[in-house]
Parts: structure tokens; C-alpha cells; sequence
């Protein structure tokens, strides 16, 4: 099993950061990764107040591209 974990500088934009990390998902999975690792806030890092605002249900709209990448390589994330 091939294992990658990835490293991002997340910021307060979520967008930003989902297409990083889902470029970052692609790049592991065409390496050969089947369980691929993200930080734990790498959707959003922010102030609190934006953390607040920021937040989704699970499942979400974050989980649910998330679901996506890993039924599209067959890999754990």
C-alpha cells in the first residue's frame, strides 16, 4: 500500500483551498497512493468567527467532493 500525506497552507478562502487539495488528491492517486491523508482544517483556516460561518453538515458539500475523488481513483482519503 502506497500511503501519501498531504501538506497544505490553507487560508480563509474554501474554494481555494478544495481545488488545492483535490489537485493535491489527483496528484497522489496518479503516483499510485491508495490511502491519501489531508490536515485537519484544509478546507479552511481562519478566524473564529469565520470558522462559525464556514461550517457544513456531514455530509456537506465538502464531503461530498471528498467522496467523489475517492470513488473516482477507488482509494481511502
Amino acid at each position: 500500500m502506497l500511503v501519501a500525506a498531504i501538506q497544505m497552507n490553507s487560508q480563509e478562502n474554501k474554494a481555494v483551498n478544495l481545488t488545492k487539495a483535490e489537485r493535491f488528491i489527483d496528484e497522489a492517486a496518479d503516483r499510485g497512493a491508495t490511502l491519501v491523508g489531508l490536515p485537519e482544517y484544509f478546507n479552511f483556516l481562519g478566524s473564529d468567527r469565520e470558522k462559525l460561518a464556514q461550517a457544513e453538515p456531514i455530509p456537506g458539500p465538502t464531503i461530498d467532493r471528498l467522496a467523489e475523488k475517492a470513488r473516482t481513483y477507488g482509494i481511502y482519503l
